[in-house]
Order: C-alpha cells, then structure tokens, then sequence
C-alpha cells in the first residue's frame, strides 16, 4: 500500500463507520490490526516516507540456503528464516518484497551488480563487496555446532579440544575444514561432499561428531527426520549473516537498519528459535505445527474477542447513536481536510519528482497529463490528449515492440519502463518512459489507467555515451597488438582484448569469469600459472609487477610473454581492480639468443676463418641444408661465394650469375623469404633444380653508406616457417658479415699501404746509410785534414818561440799567444762539432737509470774542478727512467756544468733541481728542472739557446764553444722529450727537459 493512501485512512474509516454504526464494533477490530503497523512506522522522516512512495516494490535476490532461504519450486513458494526477517520488515516498510531467484550465489551478486535487484537476502560482509553493497546490521548469527548422537551426550557441553583422537565430519575444502586442520591436529576429519552426507554419517555412527552451522543443522534435521542429533556443544566459530542493499541507494540500509531497532526482540526471537533449533523429535519442531497452531489460536482469541466486544457494544449502541449523528458534520469535515491534506502530499510528490502524473480512459486515450509533463518533459500535450499511445508520433520503438505494448494495455495488464522517443516541444528529439497500472471500480469494471512519465533524455545520452566511450575503448583494446584484459582484485577475469584472445584461441565466455591462471594462456605451464598467482596477491597489496611467463600453444610451440599487473585504485586508495598486459616478446629472445650465439662463436675469429663460423653456425640455427656468403663482383652482375657450407661440412666456394635468381630480388628489395616452391617461381634456375630447393632466404650485406657488399643465403630441401620471425634475424647475421668484410677490405688496403711503406722505408733507410757513411768521411776529413795545419801552426809558433829566443818584442811574444790560443779554440771546435755529429749518429740503447745516482755522479765529477764556486744544492726526488745512460749523463754534465759556470760570479751558488709528472700532447712524461741563481740572460734571445756554435755570452767572460745546448736537445729529442728554458738577467736561469714517463 502506498504512503499516501495510508495517511489517508483513519479519516475515511471514521466517516464509514459514522454511516455504518452497527458494524463499528468489527471494524475496529481491523483497524486495531491493522494500525499496528501503521503506528510503528509513524517515526520515519518525511523524506524516508517519500522514498518508500518512489519506491513500493524492492527486488530481492535469491539462491537456496538452508535454513535461510529455501524454496518449493512446484510451487513457487519461499519459506526460510531470511523469508520470515523480510515479512517483519515488508509489514513494517509498508513495501513490497519481490524475490527474484538466481541458480547461484555468483548470479546473485552480478544481479545486484547490474541492478537486477534491489537487494540480498544474505550476505557476509567483506571488503570486496563494499564496492558495490552496503551492509545494514546482520539480522541472524549463525552458530557453528558440535552435533552428536542422543545416546553419546554427556552431562556437560563438548568442546573441540575434547573430540581429540575422534572421528568428526566436517564440509569437504570448506573454510571450516581448513581452520580445524591448522588449529586441531588432533581431530581425525571426514571430509564429506555436503551437511547433509555429514549428519548421514553421524545418523548411522560412521562418525563420532559433525561440525557445521546451526541453520543447516536445522533444516536437514528438519527434513529428513534424524531424530537422533542434538546439539553436543559449540565451537565458537560464528557466521554473521545481513541483508545487502544495492551500493547507490543508502536511503534503504538507514531504513532497514531503523526498521530492525523498532521490530520487538520477542519477534525476531520466535523468528530465529523456528528456524535455528536442533532438539527432541516432535511435530513442535517443525515449523508448519506452530504456523497451524499459532493460527487456529488466533481465529479463536479473534472470534472470542469480536463475540464479547459485540455484546458490549450493542449495549452501549443506543446511547451512543445521538452522539453520533451530532458529530457526523464535524467528521465530514475531518474527511474533507483529509482529503485535501492528502491532494497537497500527492500534488507536491508529484512536483518535486522528476516524474509527471497520467491517465486513460477505458480505451486508453490520454485524459490528464499533469502540469509536469510540459515542464518537466517538454511534452506537447496537444498530440497526446485524446490519442491512445499507438497513435502518437513515437519514435525509438519497432512495430513489433508498439504491437506488444498495445496488447498489454488492452489485456489490461500493468507495464513498466516501456521506452520511446518523441519530437519534444523544444523541437529536439527526446527519451521518455512511462509506467502504467491498470484502474478498476468497486465491481471490477475496467476504467482505464493511471501512470508516471518521465523525460530520460539526460540519462539516454549519458548512456549512449558510456557505450560510444566503451565501444572506443573496446577498438583501442581490441586494435593493439598487446594482450590486456581486467580482473577484480582476486585475480578473476572479467575482461580480455581480441588479440588475448585469438592467441589463445579461445572464446570470451570461456575465459572471464575464471581465475587468470586457470585460462588456456596457462594450463600448459604449471610454473607460469604458480607465478601468476603470486604476482596477483602482490598486485593486490598495491604494487605493480612485471614478469616474464611461457606460453605453449597446442601445437608445441613456445612463446614468452612478458606480462605486467597493474593496481587501479578508487578514491580511498583500495584496490578495485587489476589490469594485466602481455606482450609477445618470443622473436625478440630469439633475436637475442641468435645475437649472443653469433657474439659468442665468432668473438674470437676473424677474416675468412670469422665467415666460415657465420655459414655454419647459421645453418645451424636456421636448420638448413645450405648456407653461404657471397661477394658482388665490380660489375654487378655476378656474385662470388667467400665461404660456403652444405649439409654439415664447408663447401668449395663458387661464382654465379645474378640474372634469374632469387638473389637479384633479395639484393633489389631487401631481405627477402620464400617460405617454399622457390624451384617453381625461378624454373629456369638450374642450381636450385640441382640443390631440389623447397624455400630460400636472404639478406643483403651493406657496408657504411648503403653500399651493397654482398649477400648472405640460406637454402633447404624443405619449407621453412611463414611467421617465424627469422628474416630479422639473418638481417643481423648479414650486418655483422658486413661489418667484417669491411674490415678486411680495410684491412687488405692496409697490407697494400703496408708494403708501399715499407719498400719507401728501405729506400729512406738505404739513403740515409748513404748520407751516414758521406757523414763519417767528412767527420774523417774534418778529424785529419784539419787538424793537420792546426798541429803545424803550433808546432811553428812553438819553434819560433824557441829560436828566436830572447830577440822577440813583448808584441811579437803576443802576437804569437794569439796565434796559439786561436789554434786551440779551432781545435776545441773541431771536437765538438765531432761529438755533435757522433751524438746524432749514435744508436740509443735504452735502459732503467736512477737519475738520483747519475745526478750524484755528475755533481761528484764537477766538484773536482778547480774553478768550481762554493754550492748550496737542493736536490729533490728524481725518478727512474727508461734512457741511454751515457747519453743522459751527457745532457746532465752540460746542464749542471752550465748552471755552475754561469753562477761563479756569485758569493754562493745556489741550485735546485726537482722532478715532476706531467702530460704532453696526451702522452705522460717526466719534467727535470734545473735552476740557478747565475746571471741569467735575455729571454729576447732564447731561441739561439739550443743551437750550434750559439752564445749569449762573451768568450772572455764564460769559457765555451756554444756546442753543449744543441748536444743536450739532440739527445733529449733522441729520447722522445723536449726542452726549453726560462730566466732573467741577472737573476739566473732554469732549464728544463722532459723524458717519456713508463706508465
């Protein structure tokens, strides 16, 4: 009954009992029944009391639980404690409970996830199910017994710890089962396949106990009569049971929660003893006795109660008639308040609702549309006015579909959301629904109809919109070459892309809805699908995994797949769903398999020995019967093998023409595959008739620019497979072949300049042995022929001397002096021009030296000089060197020597010689420095430093031939080293060389 109606009905009675007094005293009685539950829903708000009007019938979901829904499917009946619970609530609601029956618990749930129904007549609250239900207060607990036999029930409760040792029935892969496993060892269980198996046996002393809940205990008691179970004690393992309500609507779960705090404990009480009790055998057991005898008891206090309240009221009728009929006005009045009381409720409902109000007459044409259906719906009343439904301009709606519609309506039958579109009065097409009950008089006669209308043109679009962006989504999935799918955050299926499933060959249906390990991309693979659970609990913790899986086809085939899970979380940061990806990566390990197999057999080979390892490892690979590498001649026509291999042994290499072969296609359009009949597409073709070629393939070998070198082959006897990914493969092998016949074409023309700088070097070598030996006779000639007048001009200026004896003028004597000292400096000279020219003559011989000892030996020599200057020496740490020994003793007397002579002049002379490391040009070297505190020089004249016969010095200040300096660069030099110096005048000067530092 509808909200309104029931507000209206005291006043209506009053003014039917004002005109019908001699039956006031029955109708009182009704009143009284039914205004109980009237009176108790008086508390609800004003807004609950306007949803329960929207709202007059809830659709239940249902599947068979004893004891908690069972149902009699000859008659169509439901009976359980769940029935029962819902009949408390519906008197209550003032609502209409419609069970809808599924075949199974996972129906159910999809039925209240696809709003099927409104609600659940049983559920245990869990955290995967808040997503889509909300959860009143449970109704019901159900206990978890110990049931025995009668005979066997001692004086006191039995516990679990106390069946240790027995034999117990317990439900077979049940979580119960489970639990009394890892929490009693000691309990010998009997896994039955149902309850009903386990009382059975412990009916006929199988076993010595069964553990199950009391509400199935109850019922298989109940119905199958073992009369000899009672409850032997509990195990305090309960199940709490609730009703769930549809996740959008918790103006429900408020109410059903408000309902139960208002429904008496003695009810729910008598509800749950009916339903959950296990005891002495007797028809009071069995619910049907105590609805007979609950009945027969009421009709008889009933008709007690109306035979006693008759007799007082006819006693007090005549007293109370005058009183009566004076109050009938005033209690018309009351109607009539009522009345309008009523006409505002249901005119306001009718306004603030998204619906408008309707009605037909007897032949259903539209009489009233109320003022909503314009404003609400832009509905232009004109062309439904008069008009039955099938006469309007209804678009959206088939003729098959108007048909039914139109014998429904003249079967005078009740319909809901029949659905049609209609040019509205904006001129845009819009979506209506509408629901329609039919309307009887007082004798049955048919009078019409009255309904609701609604404009759903919002809700439409936003639908054909969630299907076009479904529909894009499904081509965005379905397009990509990667397998992706969705699962809830158990790991079950609920969707798969077309690619996932053409690779598996399988059919939607018969993968969503499993556990993803348990879909045909797996059942081969026992590790993978191992893997794939471990990865989804993981995933369902909020990490993203990836890993690789193999995949084995039917045929045999192996694929790995590398596959990722990913975590979609909700507003609160829970997993919601799982979103797994897979890609087929089997060619790119095979690539890489082929890439290290070709790193690891040809790292070490090179040239020819390198091509003849390719061939055969590739026939190897490829499983071929021929395998070469060959060379495009200069002129483009003809191809020359380097190295060949034929059924598992190298081959005599070969030369062919390119006109006719499949070869000059492959070098024309890249790598090529003919997967077989290569004999009939190039019949002319003798080699291959030959060869009884059944499939070819290639890949050109291009060297830096594009240029094509060569071409690498492989042939059989048999086909090779289509999309076996090999041509990406024998690509790479022909890259690498590419990348070594350029080497050895480099490597050739490296030979060739090679030589050519050989026989040069001969030629340089043969014309400096020429220039050494001219060098050596003119060392010769300079050694003899010029010594030779400087020994006479001595020994004649020392004969003068002595004859002429004391007749010389002092100026003569002088002239004569001159004359001897311009010899020995000739003489001085020569020498050093000899040694300058041995220096750059002598052959290096290279050896450690400890430049610290030579240092001392040089320093010791120069100190027994008679002209050497008292010294202040800092010497730091000199390194060992790879050199020739005397000449660098050479290069350290001339530059120790030189710092002495040029620091004479000083009071002390002050030294310092140090080493560092340093690089040059990138190459690592040894800096020696040597310093003085002498008299420096001009840096504006540095460069004449090193060379021959070059002095910045005068002869009558500092003795010397200018010769040392260009001794010391030629040996430095010799040596792989530089040198080069800095001073001021006056202010000394240091000196610097460097040698190759021996890394």
């Amino acid at each position: 009954m509808a909200l309104p109606s029931l507000l209206a009905l005291p006043g209506r009675l009053r003014r039917l009992l004002s005109l019908f007094p001699f039956r006031f005293s029955f109708l009182l009685l009704i009143l009284g029944l039914l205004s109980s539950p009237l009176a108790r829903a008086q508390n609800y708000s004003p807004e609950q009391r306007q949803w329960l009007a929207q709202h007059p019938e809830i659709r239940v979901g249902a599947t068979e639980m004893p004891n908690l829904l069972m149902r009699d499917f000859r008659s169509g009946s439901y009976s359980g404690l769940s029935v029962d619970m819902l009949k408390l609530y519906e008197q209550r609601l003032g609502v209409r409970f419609q069970i809808v029956y599924y075949g199974s618990l996972e129906d159910m749930h999809d039925g209240i996830r696809n709003r099927e129904v409104d609600l659940l007549f049983a559920a245990v609250h869990t955290p995967g199910r808040e997503t889509y239900l909300s959860f009143p207060k449970p109704y019901a607990e159900l206990e978890t017994k110990i049931i025995v036999r009668q005979e066997t029930l001692g004086t006191g409760p039995l516990t679990l710890d106390q069946l240790e040792g027995r034999k117990v029935a317990v439900l077979a892969g049940s979580a119960l089962e489970d639990r009394l496993r890892r929490e009693y060892p000691g309990l010998h269980l009997a896994p039955s396949r149902d309850e009903l198996s386990a009382l059975t046996k412990l009916a006929f002393s199988e076993v010595d106990a069964a553990v199950t809940d009391l509400g199935r205990v109850t019922y298989y008691v109940q119905k199958e009569g073992l009369v000899n179970l009672a409850v032997g004690g509990n195990t305090g393992i309960n199940y709490a049971f609730t009703f769930g309500v549809r996740g959008d609507w918790p103006e429900l779960t408020a109410l059903m929660d408000q309902t139960a705090a208002a429904i008496p404990a003695q009810e729910k009480e008598q509800v749950l003893q009916r339903w959950l009790r296990v005891g002495n055998a007797g028809p009071w057991n069995n619910p049907n006795f105590w609805w007979v005898a609950g009945g027969l008891l009421t009709l008889v206090a009933a008709a007690l109660g109306v035979i006693l309240f008759w007799n007082r009221t006819l006693r007090q009728e005549v007293a109370t008639r005058t009183a009566q009929l004076d109050a009938q006005m005033a209690e018309l009045l009351e109607v009539d308040r009522d009345l309008r009381e009523s006409e505002a409720r249901f005119r306001d409902l009718a306004e603030l609702s998204y619906d408008w109000y309707w009605e037909q007459d007897e032949n259903c044409r539209f009489t009233m549309m109320s003022g909503g259906a314009f404003q609400k719906g832009r509905l232009p009343l004109e062309q439904y006015l008069g008009k039955t439904r099938w006469e309007l301009p209804l678009l959206g709606v088939t003729p098959e579909q108007m048909t039914a519609h139109r014998a429904q309506q003249e079967a005078h039958l009740p319909f809901r959301d029949f659905t049609y579109q209609i040019v509205a009065g904006d001129g845009e097409i819009h979506w209506y629904v509408s629901n329609g009950r039919p309307v009887f008089d007082e004798r049955g006669q048919f009078r019409g109809y009255r309904g609701t209308g609604q404009d759903i043109t919002a809700r439409m679009r936003t639908q054909q919109a969630l299907i076009d962006s479904e529909q894009r989504i499904r081509g965005l999935l379905d397009s990509t070459f990667s397998f992706v799918g969705l699962m809830d955050p158990q790991g079950t299926l609920l969707e798969a892309n077309r690619t996932s499933l053409e690779f598996a060959g399988a059919a939607k249906e018969e993968v969503v809805g499993r556990p993803f390990w348990d879909t045909p991309w797996w059942d081969r693979d026992s590790d993978s699908r191992e893997t794939l659970r471990q990865a989804v609990a993981r995933a369902r913790q909020g990490e993203t995994v990836r890993f690789a899986a193999s995949h084995r086809t039917a045929q045999g085939i192996l694929h790995w797949i590398d596959v990722s899970i990913t975590p979609v979380r909700d507003e609160h940061g829970r997993v919601i769903y799982l979103i797994p990806e897979g890609r087929d990566v089997t060619e790119m390990r095979r690539t890489q398999e082929a890439l290290r197999a070709l790193v690891e057999n040809t790292a070490t080979v090179y040239g020819e020995a390198f091509l003849d390892s390719l061939v055969q490892h590739v026939a190897t690979l490829f499983d071929v019967a021929y395998a070469f590498v060959g060379e495009v001649d200069p002129d483009g026509c003809h191809i020359r093998t380097l190295s060949s291999w034929t059924h598992g042994a190298p081959s005599t290499n070969f030369a062919y023409a390119l006109d006719g072969t499949p070869c000059q296609v492959m070098l024309g359009s890249g790598p090529t595959l003919f997967p077989r009949g290569i004999t009939e597409l190039f019949p002319d073709n003798r080699a291959l008739k030959e060869m009884k070629a059944e499939s070819y393939m290639g890949a050109p070998i291009t060297g830096n620019g594009g240029k094509i070198l060569g071409l690498l082959v492989v042939i059989d006897d048999k086909p090779l497979p289509e999309a076996s990914g090999y041509l990406p493969i024998i690509s790479l092998f022909a890259l690498r072949a590419g990348m070594e016949m350029e080497r050895m074409a480099q490597e050739r023309a490296m030979r060739s300049l090679n030589q050519e700088l050989e026989r040069r070097v001969a030629e340089r070598t043969d014309q400096l042995a020429v220039a050494n030996k001219e060098l050596e006779a003119f060392s010769y000639s300079v050694s003899h022929d010029l010594r030779a007048p400087l020994r006479h001009v001595s020994g004649f200026v020392s004969l003068l001397e002595a004859d002429a004896d004391n007749r010389l003028s002092e100026a003569s004597r002088r002239y004569l002096n001159i004359i001897t000292e311009a010899a020995n400096r000739m003489g001085d000279l020569i020498d050093g021009l000899l040694a300058f020219s041995r220096i750059g003559r002598a052959e290096v011989h290279k050896t450690p030296v400890d430049l610290n000892k030579l240092l001392q030996e040089v320093i010791d020599d120069l100190a027994q000089e008679p002209r050497a200057p008292a010294v202040d020496w800092a010497i730091g740490s000199l390194p060992q060197v790879l050199a020739d020994r005397t000449l660098i003793r050479q290069v350290l007397a001339n530059l120790v020597g030189n710092a002495l002579k040029y620091s004479r002049k000083r009071e002390r002379a002050q030294i310092h010689i140090a080493a560092e490391s340093g690089e040059h040009e990138g190459r690592p070297e040894w800096v020696i420095r040597i310093a003085d505190n002498g008299v420096g020089f001009n840096m504006k004249y540095v460069g004449k430093l090193f060379g021959v016969f070059q002095r910045l010095h005068g002869a009558a200040d500092f003795e010397g031939t200018g010769i040392g300096l260009a001794n010391v660069r030629r040996v430095v030099e010799r040596h792989g080293g530089r040198t080069w110096a800095e001073a001021e005048p006056d202010r000394g000067a240091t000196f610097y060389f460097s040698l190759p530092r021996d890394e």
